[in-house]
């Protein structure tokens, strides 16, 4: 036979009354740690209907500075709404300020794009007037590059340093 197990009643609190539980409480006591102890109640389960719905509709939580709580509690008795409906107005403003936003630092960027590309032209777009209209006409492809080389060679185009040295 297992030793009986002894419980206080109260568990040292004072003003609860401590005293020796009688021989029967202690023997279910034991028949209770027998048996695989102490056991918690099972939590109920949630019916199908009820996990969708919170899969479909997650709790959000936060916490807000007094200031904020107040007004947002002020905003919601005036308007007569809900805080899931202060939040999707709120959301809404959100995302027009967003879409906003996306499109000046589209439009920006283009505009970016545009001088980046005149400065960089002028910087390095070699160009020739036409012999016979005299219109200008810009370097483009290979041959006009070789002869361009050709003549600055011919030329005796170089190095500014370089041509100091020869001298």
């Amino acid at each position: 036979m297992l030793p009986l197990l002894r419980c206080r009643v109260g568990y040292g609190k004072p003003y609860m009354a401590n005293g020796w539980v009688n021989t029967k409480v202690n023997s279910m006591v034991n028949h209770r740690v027998i048996d695989g102890g102490w056991r918690m109640a099972k939590r109920a389960r949630k019916p199908p209907s009820r996990v969708r719905y919170e899969q479909g509709h997650p709790t959000v939580s936060c916490r807000v500075p007094r200031e904020i709580y107040g007004r947002l509690k002020a905003v919601m008795e005036a308007k007569g709404q809900s805080f899931s409906d202060v939040l999707k107005v709120g959301l809404g403003l959100l995302e027009v300020q967003a879409k906003q936003e996306a499109e000046v630092r589209k439009q920006g960027y283009a505009a970016g794009y545009r001088n980046g590309c005149a400065v960089g032209e002028r910087l390095y777009k070699v160009t020739y007037p036409c012999s016979v209209c005299r219109k200008t006409l810009a370097v483009t492809n290979e041959e006009e590059k070789e002869a361009i080389s050709e003549y600055m060679q011919e030329q005796g185009w170089g190095h500014g340093a370089c041509h100091q040295k020869r001298q």
